[in-house]
This record gives C-alpha cells, structure tokens and sequence, in this order.
C-alpha cells in the first residue's frame, strides 16, 4: 500500500513536470511569434504595429524566459574612462547638483549614489537540448552625476573644439555607429542598467503608471509599473557572486510599488536597449497577487519612491491599453515591454490585431511618441 502510494506519487510528479514543461514550450512558442511579428528586419530595431521603435532586442526571442542560472552579472572594478567632452559636461552637471543640494532642506538627494551600474559589455551563448539563453553581462558602478551628464544629456548642445555638437551626434546617430553601439555597448554612455517590468494584479489589471513632472528622466510620460536601476551593492546574485536582476525587480517593487513579490513572480523576457536614452534595461512582467486597490493602498502607506509615479490600473484587454498608451505616450521600452507581457496574457493574434487597430494608423510619427 505504502509502496503503491509512493510510485503514484512520483508518477503524478513526472507527469505534472512533464505537463508544465510542456505549457512552457507551448507559452514560448506563442511569444516568439509575437516578436518575429514586431521585427522587421533580422538585427534590427523591434517594430510595432508597422512603426520601428528606437529598442533594439538583444536577447530575448520569446522562445525562453531568461531565468536566474540563465543570467550572469559579473561586477568589474575601475570605471570607464570618460573622453575629455564628456568630462567636461560631467564637470557641469556636478556644480548643477551642487547647487540644487546647498538648496535642498537637509536632504542627501539621489545624486550621491556611487553603486549605480554601467554596461562594459555582453556575451550570449546556448547551452543544452533546448539551447536555452545563456546572457553574461560585464558591469562596473558608476555614480549619478556621470550618468546624467550622459543618459539625460545625450540630446543637449555644447560646443567642443569650438564646434557645437551633442553625445548622440557625436557617438550614437549615424547607421554604423547606432548598430555599433547595440553591439558592443559604449563604455562610457551605457550607464544605468536596469529593469522594465509590466505589473499585473489578481483583479486583471495592467498598472500604467506616470512619471512626475518633477522626477529628472522623461518628467510627465507613461511608463510600466516598475522601472528600476540595479544597485551594485543592493542587487548581489545569492550565490556564484555579481549581481542578480531578479533581485532588482524584487527590490523595484518594494520601493516603487509598496509590494512584496518573490522572484518566482517575476518572468524576464529579453534583454535591449533603448537607443532613444541609450538605456540598457530587462524587460518583462510581474505577477503582484494583490488586487488593484491593494497595490494602490500599498503604495501610498509603504513605498520609498512613491513621488516618482503615480498608478493607473487599466483592464488586461490589449485595445485598451494601446489606445491608452496612443493617447498619452510612452518611451518605447516600455511599449515594447507592455507588448510582449500582453503576449504572455491575452495571445499574440489579439495583441497584434490591437495594435494594428489602435496604432496602425501612418501619422508623421508614431502615435504613442509626444
């Protein structure tokens, strides 16, 4: 009796393991069609709704989620040297923040930190049968004023040599140097590595949120639920040492949103960058198993930096989102990120018909861009 209870029980945990391995594939099949949809090109930007977006994806086809063993942070030390026209606006932004902190009420403001992380480079591989994603990142800190004199400033005027020209001109917006750059990451540009997550909550909710005007990167625009920098000293990896994204998203949620979540609540699907902002972001979905109103609540008694955004649930019905997203705007991380989460939810035919639908019209521009 014992015995025969013990061979069913190992029976049934096979075919239960067999059986979700199998909506795996299945899910991830879905997926990778959603984003062989959005391409246009092979290695080029990520399209939707027939407008190229400025993201480019660097690993993540849809076809695996990047789980944690899948995902190497190797924490370097020195830092980038910075070319003299760089320094120099670095130089700049420095006295603006010193300024703004001898006018600030005894408050340490963000600019202090030292434990923000920048690109050096990345290695893909495939390993096994399935020839799962294997994504190895090389990263060093960087402080806050670097980065704002560059991720923030890379469309600001200055002159060097006594001629004007901007970081993005001058390293970034040719053809060559754009596809360079998604290549082999600038070392000195690549700053602030992070995640962009869409939030679903246990009432079917997608949480939009909107960025203060106050707040010091895209002021006033939609975003996702969590966007969160990795921290080289807050995010380290359990084990094998470096730094862990699932722990920044964990983190991102707690400070962000007032919410608690495990890791296993997070599901990344890709890795890109955004060459609008030349950020280098994980994008995915989170699952917060509370309701809207809950998150809400939570987020006004318990979040850190709950002055950075304020909420907006909006119903998991890919239509309403897009005409949502067409109305406000959002920076195109964070539509490409809503996409391929929608994939995950609702299936790629209904997301991409919605999108065709909602933002398939040809204006000058993309209609999700103000």
């Amino acid at each position: 009796m014992v015995l025969g209870g013990f061979v069913s029980l190992v029976l049934t945990v096979r075919f239960e393991d067999r059986w979700k391995a199998r909506l795996r594939r299945r899910g991830n099949a879905r997926l990778a069609g959603a984003v062989r949809r959005m391409r246009a090109e092979a290695d080029g930007p990520v399209h939707v709704a027939g407008f190229a977006t400025s993201v480019y994806l660097v690993e993540g086809d849809g076809e695996l989620v990047l789980e944690p063993e899948d995902i190497r942070i190797r924490l370097r030390g020195g830092r980038a040297e910075l070319p003299g026209d760089v320094v120099s606006l670095r130089d700049r932004v420095v006295k603006e923040l010193r300024a703004a902190r001898r006018a600030s009420v005894g408050v340490a403001p963000s600019w202090d930190s030292r434990s923000l992380v920048a690109l050096r480079g990345y290695r893909i591989a495939r390993a096994g049968v399935r020839e799962d994603a294997r994504i190895t990142l090389d990263v060093t800190r960087v402080d806050y004023a670097t980065f704002a004199a560059t991720v923030l400033r890379l469309d600001a005027e200055f002159e060097w040599n006594g001629v004007p020209t901007t970081l993005r001109r001058a390293y970034l917006q040719a053809p060559t140097l754009e596809r360079r750059a998604v290549a082999q990451p600038v070392p000195f540009l690549a700053n602030g590595v992070g995640i962009a997550l869409v939030a679903f909550t246990d009432d079917d909710r997608l949480l939009l949120a909107r960025r203060r005007v106050n707040t010091s990167a895209r002021g006033g625009e939609r975003d996702v639920g969590v966007v969160e920098g990795m921290h080289a000293d807050l995010d380290l990896a359990a084990r094998g040492g470096g730094l862990n994204p699932y722990e920044t998203a964990v983190r991102g949620c707690r400070e962000e949103l007032g919410v608690n979540v495990e890791p296993a609540d997070v599901r990344l699907l890709g890795f890109a960058v955004d060459m609008a902002y030349y950020q280098w972001n994980f994008v995915g979905f989170v699952e917060l198993r509370k309701t809207s109103d809950e998150v809400l609540e939570a987020q006004r008694l318990h979040a850190k930096d709950r002055w950075e955004a304020k909420l907006e649930p909006v119903a998991i019905d890919p239509e309403v989102v897009f005409t949502r997203i067409r109305h406000d705007g959002m920076w195109d991380m964070g539509l490409v990120a809503t996409y391929l989460a929608l994939c995950t939810r609702c299936g790629v035919g209904a997301v991409a018909r919605a999108a065709e639908r909602v933002l398939g019209s040809r204006p000058a521009r993309p209609p999700w861009r103000r």
